[in-house]
């Protein structure tokens, strides 16, 4: 888990079997009101989430009034991939998460600015 001062961001898990294994991830994306509506629904319709698409949730009686939630998870034999490559997938997979996180300056992210957001989301949750 990642945390700030407002609470987790980033919850991954990894889950090991004698077979094989399985990467979870998901984003917390807070963001103020004063985000366009319009830009909050690209981001959960665009194609590029297809299979697993984001969540909405609504606070209108909180500063962080739209919560997104990103959601991937991965996994395969042990045949395909060794533990070297699981850790670069893992490091890559916080990495990209934090750079989601600090995107929106003050909880907002630019409309100018969505494709260069979604681009980087799409790194971590693409749909399969």
């Amino acid at each position: 888990m990642l945390f700030d001062e407002g609470g987790v961001f980033f919850k991954g898990k990894l889950g090991c079997s004698i077979s094989g294994w399985m990467l979870e991830s998901n984003l917390f994306l807070v963001l103020s009101r004063e985000n366009n509506p319009q830009m909050i629904f690209e981001i959960l319709g665009n194609s590029r989430f297809r299979g697993l698409p984001p969540t909405l949730e609504i606070d209108k009686d909180e500063q962080a009034y739209f919560l997104i939630t990103f959601h991937n998870g991965e996994g395969a034999g042990w045949v395909v991939y060794d533990d070297k490559e699981i850790d670069n997938r893992i490091n890559k997979i916080i990495d990209v998460n934090v750079q989601l996180y600090e995107y929106p300056k003050d909880g907002y992210i630019p409309e100018k600015k969505i494709g260069d957001f979604l681009a980087l989301a799409y790194e971590v949750y693409e749909a399969y």
